[in-house]
């Protein structure tokens, strides 16, 4: 029973340790907006093809946790293209903090694939490194499609009215207080066990 009750109070310590210094809340707020290579705006045009990214504003989210998001939304109701068309540029997406500190992290992809009025076999293919920080805030793209991380499947004018969004994540880089924190808390958790065990 004892060594049960020093097994708790010895996780106990380790959760206080793990979280202590880094659960500061920060507010975040930030705004994104995407251009294509070919035409330096947010609408790509090709033959009856039209691709449009409309930026995603007023974000504000608490981090920690990391919290999900939405980083825009790619619209293809501007296609009209009756036989598949090929696709294919260079997309940028740019994210705009204003809180807790100003900058901006950028994220660029490669648009291809084909797309007609009732079917897409287009995609946007984010570039590692999919993760980028700014201040101690980091942005993710977290979007999944077809199994292959930072893959957005564009959908035809006749699904989901044409709209396709980009999935992210805002997170917080843990402080190195708690990094040193949690290093020191290892070797005593580890020992208090070796102890417990050894009577």
């Amino acid at each position: 029973m004892k060594v049960v009750k020093s097994l708790w109070m010895c996780l106990a310590l380790g959760a206080m340790l793990l979280t202590g210094a880094g659960a500061r809340a920060e507010l975040v707020t930030f705004v994104t907006t995407g251009e294509f290579a070919s035409s330096s705006t947010n609408t790509y045009s090709v033959g009856d093809v039209v691709i449009t990214f409309n930026g995603s504003t007023g974000n504000t989210v608490v981090v920690p946790p990391a919290s999900a998001a939405t980083f825009g939304t790619f619209d293809t109701t501007g296609t009209t293209a009756p036989d598949f068309e090929t696709v294919s540029d260079t997309f940028t997406l740019h994210i705009f903090q204003s809180t807790p500190t100003i900058g901006e992290v950028q994220f660029v992809g490669d648009l291809l694939g084909q797309i007609k009025v009732t079917n897409s076999q287009a995609y946007v293919q984010f570039n590692a490194p999919l993760s980028k920080s700014l201040g101690n805030i980091i942005y993710s793209i977290v979007s999944q499609d077809n199994g292959t991380l930072g893959r957005v499947n564009l959908s035809p004018p006749t699904v989901n009215s044409g709209l396709s969004s980009i999935a992210g994540q805002v997170g917080v880089v843990p402080e190195p207080s708690t990094m040193v924190l949690a290093a020191l808390g290892v070797p005593v958790l580890l020992l208090v066990a070796y102890r417990n065990r050894k009577k």
